[in-house]
């Protein structure tokens, strides 16, 4: 399983924040957002997503692989492939 780099994160769209990694869906009345934060060490420290239209919110420490991520997507039917 392939883990999850900030080089993947940015071939993937998301760009570098001040405390992570962003991808953002803007639309009308609402923002559906992932975003990623690695510890100083390295690894994944937090996976948050916010999908307006499927009314969730999702902090988690484990996921760390773009398998992973990618089934958290598509069990939330977020069109959203980590490639």
């Amino acid at each position: 399983m392939e883990e999850i780099t900030p080089q993947i994160l940015e071939k993937n769209g998301f760009e570098m924040k001040s405390d992570g990694w962003l991808w953002t869906q803007w639309g009308d009345d609402f923002t559906n957002y992932i975003h990623i934060q690695f510890r100083k060490s390295g690894g994944i420290r937090m996976v948050e997503l916010s999908f307006i239209n499927v009314h969730c919110t999702i902090r988690v420490c484990r996921i760390c692989t773009v398998d992973w991520l990618n089934q958290l997507l598509e069990l939330l039917k977020i069109d959203k492939q980590i490639k």
